[in-house]
């Protein structure tokens, strides 16, 4: 993945930092935080036809405790 193809993830959301998380064996993850998972079709053809080879997208949702810690320090900063 270049720096520019990694930049352009924007689009859709939040790119952990604009930088692989991790790289290993020749393997780059990338972490996105995305409103909906409706955008990772669009998500995978940017990467695909950018000429990254993606061999897996798993989607992760936030664990029940760790989005209602997000909510109530919105409030409190409110």
């Amino acid at each position: 993945l270049t720096e520019q193809l990694i930049a352009g993830l924007a689009r859709w959301g939040r790119v952990s930092d604009g930088r692989p998380t991790s790289a290993s064996g020749g393997v780059t993850r990338v972490m996105l935080a995305v409103e909906s998972e409706d955008v990772l079709p669009a998500v995978a053809g940017y990467l695909v036809g950018g000429g990254a080879q993606l061999y897996a997208l798993a989607p992760q949702r936030l664990p029940l405790e760790e989005l209602f810690m997000r909510v109530m320090r919105e409030e409190e900063a409110a």
